[in-house]
């Protein structure tokens, strides 16, 4: 059964594909108030007291583009056709 996202929720995995030192060590998806966003987490360490915390960012989800059959993005043709 899929993962459902619970409203007000931030759910985040270890990032496998981490390739550069400004990668985020987590990623993830989050919901807050009904909209969905993308979350990317990392861990910090304080210089003058070796004490960790994580910080989260959250990127709005957009919504993928819809297209036809033919692959071209889909118009509204209010025109009367002749045919």
């Amino acid at each position: 059964m899929p993962y459902e996202q619970k409203d007000n929720s931030v759910c985040l995995f270890k990032n496998k594909e981490k390739t550069r030192e400004e990668d985020p060590g987590w990623k993830g998806s989050a919901k807050v108030n009904g909209v969905e966003y993308w979350a990317s987490g990392w861990v910090n360490k304080r210089r003058d007291t070796d004490e960790k915390w994580l910080n989260i960012a959250l990127k709005r989800k957009e919504p993928a583009p819809t297209q036809n059959p033919a692959g071209e993005p889909d118009q509204d043709f209010k025109d009367d056709l002749p045919f």
